[in-house]
């Protein structure tokens, strides 16, 4: 309200309907945080002009106003002009200023806290001659590289990529064994060169084999022998780019480096060992976890493994074995028979069932009670199904490859001091916003300090100083590396009353209002205490005269 200047005398009320409200006569004032009450036609005045009003000196308001104002409003913007002349002084001084009104409502509001951060990439791999030749061609810096390309010609002939961690070190054909036998097969059935499954994905080279090797040597313009001689194919842990080649036309010998490929998804090729028929696939772009179900054989689950310990370890080696005494032994050594029912003989009763799910329990998996190695996949953390290589429906024999699980080797760090290392913990979900204006998730894998806690005379930060990484969710390709920016929740209110930024009048002394409008074409500018403010731009607002359903008045 405006007050009287001292030892001026209150005329009497009733006088002019529009100065008395104006001047603060009439009715007592009550104590409220309202700090102008005007008619409708006066809210137009600009308010940079309000401002000047209210900080003026209140010994002056004795001088008579005289207010024109012409009110226009379409859809919910008012445009006024204003005319005020002081005392004596003939000079005129006009504003028009368009107003625009929003409801104040009620909303959950965060405030964040903004750390620089740099995400990069950190999984490279050699990828090296197998043979003494002459490099005819290679892949440029930059090209990406996938499963099945031609990464350089060797004596003119294809050195081709496939996904794993084996390397492929001898020829192979035809009755050979070994994990680069069942690594070749997987890579064949993810590249569609065994339409049929007749070939099992094993550690045997198989007349099937043979057969889906042809045609694979077939499709890149190679001697469709069925056999793979030494120098043709080449492991690489997964897709990548190449960042520095050698230069065509070089001799190499076997053993030196070709290019080195900065490797951005990391393939995991999960093999289904068990038979019957397949139900409930995952859909690529699935995260796989720590007991999830991949699937369902026979109607039974089949459970990811991606938290190994010793107790898991020694129990699977007994499925894999199909020993069920040693498996019984096992159960009974962790105590998980408490009423001795257990008997160690081989055989899989009731008993030994319900010791078994009480193991599953223990080591974090879903008691399924399906005891059998097919049951239990291990699998690398923080994967995701990036290729299905199975139908519902359909029947299987063992070895069949189920999925392809890939993980980002994309590494994001930041350098957080030691008075904020408490905003993060392992697991906590963060947001951050990439170069190219995209925003994603990320998880907290580490926090790790990297300098002591000192102070600033001894050359160390008073806090210390800590490095959190986080695990980047890729929801729309991979992002671009480079500097980054993780937003870190720092403040929240819950239901708190919010209006738009721009809403928000700043008065003297660092003090704020709202203007709301009231009943029968009147406002009221009410002084607020702020709260936090959102990166959508509404400001919580804290008055006991502004509640949800409001409306204020401000500039456009």
């Amino acid at each position: 309200m405006v007050e009287q200047a001292p030892g001026a005398s209150r005329p009497p009320a009733g006088g002019d309907p529009m100065l008395d409200p104006l001047l603060g006569f009439g009715e007592e004032p009550k104590s409220r945080t309202v700090i102008s009450t005007t008619p409708f036609e006066v809210d137009a005045r600009h308010e940079a002009e309000t401002q000047r009003m209210l900080a003026a000196d209140r010994r002056r308001r004795r001088l008579p106003w005289v207010v024109l104002a012409v009110v226009v409003a379409i859809g919910g913007v008012v445009a006024a002009a204003v005319v005020l002349t002081v005392g004596n002084d003939s000079q005129q001084q006009a504003d028009t200023v368009a107003l625009s009104t929003a409801e104040v409502t009620t909303r959950n509001i965060v405030q964040l806290i903004d750390f620089p951060a740099e995400l990069s990439y950190t999984g490279t791999q050699e990828l090296v001659s197998p043979i003494d030749g002459r490099l005819t061609t290679v892949g440029s810096d930059g090209d990406e590289v996938d499963r099945g390309d031609v990464v350089a010609l060797l004596d003119e002939q294809p050195l081709v990529v496939l996904f794993g961690d084996e390397p492929f070190e001898r020829p192979l054909e035809i009755g050979d064994r070994g994990t680069d036998v069942e690594q070749l097969e997987a890579n064949l059935v993810a590249l569609g060169f065994d339409a049929d499954g007749a070939m099992a994905v094993d550690t045997e080279y198989t007349a099937e084999t043979a057969r889906a090797v042809r045609s694979w040597q077939a499709s890149i313009g190679a001697r469709a022998t069925g056999d793979v001689p030494l120098g043709r194919i080449v492991a690489a842990s997964g897709r990548g780019a190449i960042v520095d080649a050698l230069a065509p036309g070089e001799a190499v010998r076997a053993g030196e480096r070709l290019a080195l490929l900065e490797i951005h998804r990391r393939a995991t090729d999960v093999v289904q060992s068990g038979s019957g028929v397949v139900t409930q696939l995952l859909p690529v772009g699935t995260p796989v976890r720590h007991g999830d179900q991949l699937l369902l054989l026979d109607d039974l689950s089949v459970v990811a493994v991606t938290e190994p310990s010793d107790v898991i370890s020694v129990v699977l080696e007994a499925l894999a074995d199909d020993d069920i005494e040693q498996l019984e032994s096992l159960l009974v050594f962790f105590g998980l028979d408490p009423d001795g029912l257990v008997v160690v003989d081989g055989v899989a009763d009731l008993a030994t069932l319900a010791a078994f799910g009480r193991w599953e329990i223990g080591v974090g998996l879903p008691e399924t009670f399906a005891i059998g190695a097919p049951y239990f996949i291990e699998m690398p953390a923080d994967t995701r199904i990036d290729e299905v290589h199975l139908t519902e429906g359909q029947t299987i024999d063992g070895g069949a490859l189920a999925y392809t699980a890939g993980r980002s080797t994309l590494s994001l760090s930041a350098d957080v001091s030691g008075d904020d290392v408490g905003r993060f913990e392992v697991g906590d979900t963060v947001t951050v916003s990439l170069a190219d204006g995209r925003v994603v998730e990320a998880r907290v894998s580490a926090v790790e300090a990297t300098e002591p806690a000192g102070t600033d005379a001894g050359g160390g930060s008073p806090g210390g100083a800590t490095t959190v990484t986080f695990t980047v969710r890729e929801e729309d390709g991979p992002p671009a590396a480079g500097p980054v920016t993780v937003h870190v929740e720092g403040a929240r209110a819950d239901g708190a009353v919010v209006v738009p930024g721009r809403a928000v009048v700043s008065l003297p002394g660092g003090r704020s209002a709202v203007r709301i409008e009231r009943d029968e074409g009147s406002s009221e500018l009410v002084e607020v205490e702020l709260g936090l403010r959102d990166a959508d731009g509404f400001v919580e607002v804290i008055s006991d005269d502004v509640r949800a359903g409001d409306v204020v008045m401000f500039p456009v």
